[in-house]
């Protein structure tokens, strides 16, 4: 279990057990790679091997030497960072796999692969993946060399980053394209292995005889490294065995495949991401049950103890003191995450033995109580039981899974439970509880009642349905069909689906399997009559092909005339290996079409397809983001930030234009906005593959990243037909689209008509369309009303080539440093042209962000047409009117002032006189509008004229 998984507080409340709260917090958790790389460093052991070798090396390490101590935290993290070359020379250690192939026999062969005349890729001029993605800059925690991290940068874009609300404090997590799982490197040949770490950029040159056995724990390292950074997310392209997946997957998946696939087979791990909670107590049932058949246990003398502690051989041999213990026959039981021992399996000499031990096992648990140890005895063989009742395919059995949780041990264990039991199933099925046997089952070694298997017969098939697809019953207690062949199989999520594959279960079949997955079991002690038909005729077809030669009868698969795979354990074919119920672990039928495909590689052709297939990922990376989808990364269902999630990448996804990468300052906005990402801090990769093929990467105008082929050889050396526009910084392009739009743009309306010029406005902090909302609501606030469209701003990146090519200053000094300290400019033209003059004289003074990262007032410097019309005024003022009522905040004062004395004065018209108004001439009228003083009476009667004044 990763622990980067865990953030407790974001879960809803609602519901009284949360899938993902419970798989979370409720899992056992993995051990970083560095501590268990450490712990081998200090325990002086073999540090060569996967995470889950190196974890069961150290504890049958621990456990055979009791004088053995874990090194505490801080120590190991002071080692985790020691190159992999002092450790080989420090510990002498190898695999022996790679004795024979030396350094400069991988030379030679490389040399001998390699496609003359293909130019050297070199993915990006960074060193370390925190200068490609520089939010992780300063913040990275050492867990590895720094060979590994130089590897890692190849695999990492510098826009290839998302917001992770699931962590405490920064958010922002970096993918990584991990382009290899542990898996994929066992068939990878010594010679891909080689190319690989070569195209990474990682170091290659060692004076160790084990050189081949360095490489490949590097990509191993790499690997780990990745899952243990908190900062980092691997993702890769999904891991699928049986049918080819292009769809992204992510290291959170314990089987590195997408959510489709990894649903869709039998052979696999329970997974985080993708599987409900109780898939994880059937694997460990299931798991559980394979190991004690595969070890062939005398049931009747055989104890299961089971530790959440490592108890020392010691320890055991103190607290089992005077048993009569066969400690040469003690077997361990691996978790299957942690891999560390679980359950061990203690032989007695005799049934009697292993009673008077059960029955005395609160004396030996409080010897080991610092271990928190249970003991209990092995249940039943349910394939034992399936042979003892002869109507087996109507059988039930609930099964109590081994775990400490309390959901599990707060099952009453007295006679009350299969009390209880029998309500609920009557609840669920509403038949009556006379009609269901439940039967508990047998102690093999105390033959008394045992709970934690309970047997059910039910009436009919439609009830077994019921209870199979209500479990987990009481939130813990599993369901098996006895019928089924395999014990405890993983729930189908589509109820009507075969349990092997993915097409519709045949209805009568007693294994729920379809009709062709039915007949190929080579396991199973139940005969269905669904699938009786095709295995006949399968047999009578192989029966045929064998009487033509018998010699070829050997090299058929056992379940078909197929021909059987010579590397296949299970001695099948591809069809029928795959869809085993039971069987051995086949590393031939398992290996993932992805692994295929490298395999099939030439060694250098391997390493720039590698390189090809981030730029790839990072297409559907972005895209994924942009859909809001993080079915490749974790669920987001039942928490409270899926949604703020969502709406933070969607708005991540938008990248900015500013002159400068904006990564790394002090301003806080773009983090609150969710914007950090800029056409400048994104860098173009070319990957050739071949002489005449190679792979161009890069962003458009729109901010999406797009991906370019070209398969001629004059097609790689055309340059590409594109609009530049120089800068000092980067080098920026455009389309055809994007230059049309720019020279039909509405802002350049007022090039010839604009009041002033503003210089010295920020150029590395704010992106254009930020600079152009500071500077639209600090105008219309603080000196007047100004149109959206009356505003052109000017990088000084577009004045260079004027200014380089003119004589006036071609011979200044400074000139570089001159214009970087200009900055942006700004045409602005003002609804009033008072507002103008204002702004030039100073009477109101504009403060925007400058060039200096300073919040300051800028240059202010009037226009051509302004310097005109003041010149035009001056020589006669009665020509052009002025409006001051218009005006901005700077004739504020004035208007007001003039408003009062408009008002006095119509004050006094209307009503300072003696008369008030009259009516209209000609009409005889009331006098009208008049005040109530003196004057204001009432008005004449006459025709000419209106009331007197």
């Amino acid at each position: 279990m990763n622990s980067k998984l865990i953030r407790t507080s974001y879960y809803e409340e609602d519901h009284p057990l949360n899938e993902q709260e419970y798989k979370e917090l409720s899992l056992v958790q993995v051990d970083p790679y560095w501590k268990v790389r450490g712990l081998c460093y200090s325990l002086n052991m073999n540090c060569f091997g996967e995470k889950d070798a190196l974890l069961k090396r150290i504890e049958l390490e621990l456990y055979n030497n009791y004088l053995y101590k874990k090194q505490s935290t801080a120590k190991l993290l002071e080692v985790c960072d020691t190159d992999i070359e002092l450790l080989v020379r420090n510990l002498r250690c190898s695999t022996g796999k790679f004795n024979n192939i030396s350094l400069r026999d991988l030379e030679l062969y490389s040399r001998q692969e390699s496609t003359h005349g293909t130019p050297e890729t070199r993915v990006t001029e960074h060193q370390w993946p925190w200068q490609v993605v520089i939010e992780l800059a300063r913040t990275h925690r050492p867990l590895s060399y720094l060979d590994v991290y130089r590897g890692i940068t190849p695999l990492m874009r510098s826009s290839m980053i998302f917001y992770n609300h699931f962590l405490e404090g920064e958010c922002i997590t970096a993918g990584v394209v991990l382009p290899f799982t542990p898996k994929v490197l066992e068939y990878l040949t010594p010679l891909q292995i080689y190319s690989l770490v070569k195209a990474l950029g990682m170091k290659t040159h060692y004076d160790v005889p084990n050189v081949m056995d360095i490489f490949k724990q590097k990509l191993l390292d790499l690997f780990y490294c990745v899952d243990d950074s908190p900062r980092l997310h691997g993702f890769l392209p999904c891991q699928s065995r049986y049918k080819p997946c292009h769809n992204l997957a992510s290291t959170f998946c314990a089987n590195f495949m997408c959510k489709l696939c990894c649903q869709d087979i039998q052979h696999k791990l329970p997974c985080v991401c993708h599987d409900r909670y109780e898939q994880f107590f059937r694997y460990k049932v299931r798991s559980v049950y394979m190991f004690e058949e595969s070890k062939n246990f005398d049931r009747s003398r055989t104890l299961r103890l089971q530790m959440r502690r490592l108890a020392r051989r010691l320890d055991l041999e103190r607290a089992f003191e005077n048993v009569p213990i066969q400690w040469d026959k003690i077997a361990f039981y691996h978790h299957y995450a942690a891999h560390r021992m679980q359950i061990a399996y203690l032989v007695l000499d005799s049934q009697d033995d292993a009673r008077k031990v059960l029955q005395n096992q609160e004396f030996f648990t409080n010897k080991l109580q610092k271990f928190d140890v249970t003991l209990s005895a092995l249940s039943t063989s349910l394939y034992r039981v399936c042979e003892r009742y002869k109507d087996a395919e109507s059988m039930l059995a609930i099964i109590r899974p081994l775990s400490s949780l309390e959901v599990v041990t707060e099952i009453s264990s007295d006679g009350f439970f299969r009390n209880q039991l029998g309500q609920l199933m009557q609840s669920i099925t509403q038949i009556s509880a006379s009609q269901f046997f439940i039967e508990e089952d047998i102690n093999p070694v105390t033959g008394e009642r045992d709970n934690y298997q309970i047997f059910v017969r039910v009436p009919n098939r439609e009830a077994m349905e019921r209870i199979y697809n209500a479990q987990p019953l009481f939130g813990s207690l599993i369901v098996h069909k006895l019928s089924h062949i395999q014990v405890c199989p993983f729930l189908r999520y589509t109820l009507d689906s075969c349990l092997m594959c993915v097409a519709k279960k045949e209805p009568r079949c007693i294994h729920d399997m379809c009709r062709d997955c039915c007949s190929r079991q080579k396991y199973g002690i139940l005969v269905c009559q669904c699938s009786l038909q095709v295995v006949q005729s399968n047999l009578s077809a192989k029966k045929e092909l064998a009487a033509k030669d018998k010699s070829m009868s050997e090299s058929l698969c056992e379940k078909c005339p197929n021909r059987k795979d010579k590397d296949c354990p299970n001695k099948m074919c591809s069809i029928c290996c795959p869809i085993q119920a039971i069987r051995f672990d086949c590393a031939f039928h398992d290996e993932s079409c992805y692994s295929r495909d490298l395999k099939s590689m030439t060694s250098q052709m391997l390493g720039r397809k590698i390189l090809a297939l981030v730029s790839e990922l990072h297409l559907k990376f972005r895209h994924e983001l942009k859909n809001g989808r993080y079915d490749w990364f974790r669920p987001l269902h039942g928490s409270d930030v899926g949604e703020a999630m969502r709406k933070a990448n969607r708005e991540l996804q938008e990248l900015q234009d500013s002159g400068a990468n904006i990564r790394g300052t002090q301003n806080q906005r773009y983090k609150r906005d969710g914007k950090i990402l800029s056409f400048q801090g994104t860098e173009s990769v070319t990957i050739w593959m071949t002489p005449s093929e190679k792979i161009y990467e890069h962003i458009d105008t729109k901010g999406h990243p797009f991906v370019e082929y070209y398969y001629t050889e004059e097609a790689c050396y055309e340059e590409r037909c594109v609009w530049v526009k120089n800068s000092l910084n980067k080098y920026r392009t455009y389309s055809l689209e994007d230059y049309e739009n720019y020279i039909n743009a509405p802002n350049l309306r007022i090039i010839k008509d604009f009041h002033v010029l503003l210089l010295g406005l920020d150029r590395k902090v704010f992106s254009i369309k930020e600079l152009y909302n500071e500077l639209f609501q600090s105008i219309k606030s603080m000196v007047g009303s100004i149109d959206q469209q009356n505003i052109l701003i000017i990088d000084n990146d577009s004045l260079l080539m004027e200014v380089y090519n003119s004589a006036t200053y071609r011979g200044v000094k400074n000139l570089d440093e001159n214009i970087g300290k200009m900055g942006r400019a700004a045409c602005i033209k003002l609804d009033n042209v008072l507002d103008a003059l204002a702004l030039v004289t100073r009477e109101v003074r504009l403060t925007l962000p400058l060039f200096n990262r300073k919040n300051d007032e800028p240059l202010v410097y009037p226009s051509n047409y302004l310097i005109r019309f003041i010149e035009e005024y001056t020589a006669n003022p009665q020509g052009t009117q002025l409006n001051y009522l218009t005006a901005g905040s700077c004739f504020a004062p004035m208007n007001k002032e003039m408003e009062s004395i408009n008002g006095s004065m119509k004050s006094l018209m209307s009503g300072g006189g003696r008369g008030g108004g009259g009516g209209d001439s000609g009409r005889p009228g009331r006098g009208g509008g008049g005040g109530r003083g003196r004057g204001g009476g009432r008005g004449g009667r006459g025709k000419r004229r209106g009331g007197r004044h």
